[in-house]
């Protein structure tokens, strides 16, 4: 029992902590700079013109929310990344057209991602219903027993998104550093390169906070069956 108390400690240690280092990286280098060739939207568009991907569209969605959109062909910015001249405006843009990149090449691991994606659809739709219908039954009967048995059913749907999470991580290193630097390299000085690097490192940890947030979920639903009096 401490073992599980132990480990989930240090999953909230590990989820919060990532969040603060990457949103004060992140937030540090947002300042508009007129030095900088372009806003994060243009230079996106540039950047998807001299790859040959014109058909890519560039999009604003909410802040902390930026992506690239495989089904539609769309990098989509966060409106501070897309109309911002900052370092990580730019940075941010690259790192999404890094993704459209490994479209273009049809890259396995965004081809298995993409898979897991569909499959995760109906497999949270399954959980949600899970929860819903279970969580009304075991308010109503108040049986402890009935609630394990929700959290065992509950437990392969968490599962799936721990093992979705960690293997997007490959995916995000290889978009970030393997395709995002070298088009930054031809863009800024050799200072801003060197904070490029931490920034690209934060945006690969988003995914590892993802992935602690997930894992601990998953870990509050075993807690369940193994530990008598666990409270959510």
């Amino acid at each position: 029992m401490p073992f599980l108390v132990g480990f989930g400690l240090l999953l909230l240690v590990l989820l919060y902590g990532v969040q603060v280092w990457t949103r004060k990286t992140l937030k540090k280098h947002a300042v508009n700079r007129a030095d900088l060739p372009s806003v994060g939207g243009e230079f996106a568009q540039q950047l998807l013109f001299q790859l040959d991907l014109p058909h890519v569209t560039v999009e604003s969605v909410p802040q902390w929310q930026d992506h690239y959109d495989s089904d539609s062909k769309s990098v989509r910015l966060s409106d501070s990344n897309l109309a911002g001249r900052s370092l990580t405006a730019l940075v941010v843009a690259a790192h999404e057209v890094g993704h459209a990149i490994q479209d273009k090449e049809n890259y396995k691991p965004l081809r298995a991602r993409q898979v897991l994606h569909q499959r995760g659809k109906k497999i949270e739709y399954a959980g949600s219903v899970i929860l819903l219908t279970g969580g009304m039954a075991v308010s109503m009967l108040q049986n402890p027993l009935l609630l394990r048995g929700l959290a065992l059913l509950v437990l392969p749907c968490m599962a799936f998104r721990v093992v979705t999470s960690f293997l997007s991580l490959p995916l995000e290193l290889d978009a970030s550093f393997k395709r995002a630097l070298p088009l930054l390299r031809n863009h800024l000085s050799r200072a801003d390169m060197t904070e490029a690097r931490k920034i690209l490192a934060a945006c690969a940890m988003t995914y590892v906070a993802n992935a602690a947030s997930n894992l601990f979920n998953l870990w509050r639903w075993a807690a369940l069956l193994f530990v008598r009096r666990f409270r959510f």
